[in-house]
């Protein structure tokens, strides 16, 4: 599921997945994924909840890196 489709993250490319913005809110979207997840066995969410800390730590660092360059 993706609120802008495919097309937004790889232009030309054909999918029958729609994107889903004009469809459903990003609290909608968010409650359906949950509802995803929730079917996941125990070994899979936990998975992937480590892929987001590393995500989460990589955006971090990332936005501090980035405020360090713009500093005098």
């Amino acid at each position: 599921m993706t609120k802008l489709g495919v097309e937004a993250i790889q232009p030309g490319y054909q999918s029958d997945m729609p994107g889903f913005a004009e469809l459903l809110t990003d609290t909608e979207i968010r409650k359906i994924l949950a509802f995803i997840k929730s079917t996941w066995p125990e070994r899979q969410r936990a998975a992937q909840a480590r892929l987001n800390e590393s995500d989460k730590s990589r955006a971090t660092r990332d936005r501090t890196l980035s405020t360090r360059r713009r500093e005098p």
